[in-house]
């Protein structure tokens, strides 16, 4: 074999390396323009973008490199609304009163509410809406750029049946014995009244209340078994709570809605309000306060007792003439009885008497 020179090897190895260079890409670059983010979408910056290799630039000559995340524009979050609303129950009829919705407005600009005037009346001042008919109906309220809404849901109430028929005379009587002692003992603008169901009954379950409020202008009205129905159709029959204005009127009640008339969730919700709402009508200069119902520690009424109490404090928060006191975690089994239901005495001492006086009543003396 001969002999190859080094000289000749050179040239070869060199002839086999230009065979193998690749020519230089050039970028044919084409403009992305610039997109602005939106609500829940997002935007991107202009860039230039080669579609032969996918290289991303940040510049038309090529010259800055980029990766794809450095053309985005995150979306915009939801503006936050000047309003602060709520969805509200009206009734209709002459028997109930306008309902009083929850508005804020955080703004400086006027306010305009839009909504069917066939379906509604609404007093934009005093924050009012009367249903007119029954059925779900949007109110819009706008100002300058700022746009809400919400739901007046139309109730037509008939008062017949068991929730309204049970025990109501018996109940009557126990009320007009609370209405003489009111007309007897007590004074408008001074007098603190306890309302309710078994939990405020002074003589079968709160039998220390005299102890408690001994030298106190309060009384005790409750009804061991009432619901908002019977409370509501005693306002109505103008028995008790019509014609006086107490400073004070403090109230349980909803336990036996579900529990004795089985209403569900959203019934028992709609019917405490309606209680509240024709309340405050009949005794516009009474306070209110309203103690969450205790969950049993026996039934399936749990989540209802949660959500009622949940939806009454939510709907009492923007009101002045109503307080929403939660006790709901306080009376553990602890202050229960043995039927798993009712307070025990330590219980209106150390939570409802207490948990009363801290969120701001005061119990004038006599």
């Amino acid at each position: 074999m001969k002999k190859i020179s080094c000289a000749l090897l050179a040239v070869m190895f060199a002839a086999m390396l230009a065979g193998c260079t690749q020519p230089q890409h050039t970028h044919s670059l084409v403009e992305v323009p610039r997109i602005e983010a939106e609500v829940g979408k997002d935007g991107n910056i202009a860039y230039w973008e080669c579609p032969d290799c996918g290289k991303l630039f940040a510049d038309a000559q090529g010259e800055r490199e980029i990766s794809r995340k450095d053309t985005v524009i995150p979306a915009l979050e939801e503006p936050d609304s000047p309003f602060v609303l709520a969805d509200v129950y009206s009734w209709t009829g002459r028997n109930y009163p306008a309902s009083e919705f929850t508005f804020i407005y955080n703004g400086t600009e006027e306010v305009k509410f839009t909504y069917d005037e066939t379906a509604l009346t609404l007093d934009a001042e005093a924050h009012t809406v009367k249903a007119l008919k029954d059925g779900r109906f949007p109110v819009t309220v706008s100002a300058g750029s700022s746009t809400d809404s919400f739901t007046v849901i139309g109730k037509t109430v008939n008062r017949v049946g068991y929730r309204w028929e049970g025990n109501i005379a018996w109940y009557k009587e126990r009320a007009e014995t609370s209405a003489d002692l009111y007309d007897s003992d007590g004074t408008d603008g001074k007098t603190t009244v306890f309302v309710g169901d078994s939990f405020f009954d002074g003589p079968s379950f709160w039998t220390n209340f005299n102890d408690i409020y001994a030298g106190k202008d309060a009384q005790i009205a409750g009804i061991g078994s009432t619901t908002t129905y019977d409370w509501e159709q005693i306002m109505l029959d103008r028995v008790f709570l019509h014609n006086m204005d107490p400073k004070n009127l403090v109230m349980n009640i909803g336990t036996n809605n579900f529990g004795d008339d089985g209403d569900s969730t959203e019934t028992v919700i709609e019917s405490a309000q309606r209680m509240f709402s024709l309340m405050h009508d009949k005794m516009p200069e009474t306070h209110i306060w309203y103690f969450s119902v205790a969950q049993r520690t026996w039934g399936s009424y749990n989540q209802i007792v949660t959500d009622l109490n949940d939806a009454m404090q939510a709907w009492c928060e923007h009101k002045d003439w109503i307080t929403f006191i939660d006790v709901e975690d306080l009376i553990t089994a602890k202050y229960l009885r043995a039927d798993g239901l009712h307070p025990t005495l330590d219980a209106y001492v150390e939570v409802y008497a207490a948990e009363l006086e801290k969120a701001g009543c005061i119990i004038e003396d006599k």
